[in-house]
């Protein structure tokens, strides 16, 4: 008895040799990386100081091991590396392999930006308008320190260190924690860079036409290449995460706390807003000295001004777009946020908005990192 098979056209067989094919390497083989899998195996293991090695080194190891554990998490006949994997994928904060720099992740969504008409210290170019930022993205809990921007760097520019000219205001401290300033703003998009090929990651960005003074980047031509690498946040996504679900002149209330940041003016009686007065410090201090606020984010105000992506433009309020607003496309000044050590209370609101010319090196001026996930 024969069986006789329908006869098959060309495309038709094309098609069934490319179904084959997609199901054959449905899902794809992951690259070899015998260093996460290995980890992933001790996950497994009956010691708990070797798990826990494992989970430490894993997480070190940031978005790495994340297509590895998704397989380990429901591929895995080992019950204890299936939980442990899910585990840590449920962790979403990250940590720069290079340098321990942390990470926090911060969701998508909408906040109000800019300050109300009554708030005390507003100014004109604070209109309030809603944002919505339709990616999450990762942002540093800390400022970028100077131990991180020596790690990368491999340069000491900072004015409150050991050798630099502000060092008698410090010298009964270890500076290594404490924010690095007097970096340019292509000084901190070149870290970004650095910091990407470090971490394994493709820059962020492309310099082109680079020129230095001192060991500062004061010109360059500056492209965004995208991709996972780190990066300058966006005005716009820098006071999205400051605010933190809050619409207060601070993440921490409405009224100045002279103890909640390092600021200038927490002396002066009464403060901003309130009766609290705090120490007037005169200087930069320890990363996280003082309280994050509700995403986990310290220094949001004073200690030093953060640089950020934008152009600055004092009426480009009034015409930006709601979502994922990213500045201007011309103009001579970057935006900076979250007031200093040296400047008063009412600049470090969350609305608050400054701008420097981006060859500038002050010693109240340093950066955070984003990256997206």
């Amino acid at each position: 008895m024969r069986f006789i098979l329908p006869r098959l056209s060309a495309i038709a067989l094309l098609g069934v040799c490319a179904w084959a094919m997609l199901r054959a390497d449905d899902p794809p083989a992951l690259p070899k990386d015998d260093e996460v899998q290995k980890l992933i195996g001790q996950l497994g293991s009956d010691d708990f100081a070797q798990r826990e090695a494992a989970i430490k080194a894993l997480d070190r190891l940031g978005e790495r091991p994340l297509p590895y554990l998704r397989l380990a998490a429901t591929k895995s006949t080992n019950a204890e590396i299936r939980w442990r994997s899910e585990h840590l994928l449920s962790r979403p904060d990250r940590e720069s392999e290079s340098t321990g720099l942390k990470l926090a992740f911060i969701k998508r969504g909408e906040s109000w930006l800019g300050s109300p008409n009554g708030e005390s210290g507003r100014r004109e170019d604070e209109l309030t308008h809603l944002v919505r930022l339709s990616q999450a993205f990762y942002l540093g809990k800390y400022e970028v320190t100077q131990a991180e921007y020596r790690t990368v760097m491999k340069q000491e520019p900072s004015w409150f260190s050991k050798t630099g000219g502000g060092k008698q205001k410090v010298d009964t401290f270890v500076t290594n924690q404490f924010p690095v300033e007097r970096v340019t703003w292509f000084d901190a998009i070149a870290f970004c860079n650095e910091l990407s090929k470090l971490d394994r990651f493709q820059p962020y960005y492309q310099l082109d036409e680079v020129q230095k003074e001192n060991d500062a980047i004061v010109a360059a031509k500056v492209k965004i290449l995208g991709g996972h690498g780190y990066r300058l946040p966006t005005e716009a996504e820098w006071e999205y995460a400051c605010r933190a679900d809050t619409i207060t002149a601070y993440h921490y209330g409405a009224e100045r706390n002279g103890h909640a940041s390092n600021v200038a003016g927490a002396t002066f009686s009464g403060g901003y807003g309130g009766e609290v007065r705090g120490p007037n410090l005169q200087r930069t201090c320890l990363r996280g000295n003082y309280d994050a606020n509700a995403w986990g984010l310290h220094d949001m105000h004073g200690n030093v001004g953060e640089w950020c992506w934008d152009i600055y433009d004092r009426n480009h309020y009034r015409t930006s777009p709601r979502n994922d607003p990213a500045g201007p496309a011309e103009g001579t000044h970057r935006t900076w946020r979250g007031g200093n050590w040296m400047l008063s209370e009412a600049v470090s609101r969350s609305a608050a908005r400054n701008f420097a010319t981006p060859s500038e090196r002050k010693d109240y001026l340093g950066f955070r990192v984003a990256r997206n996930p």
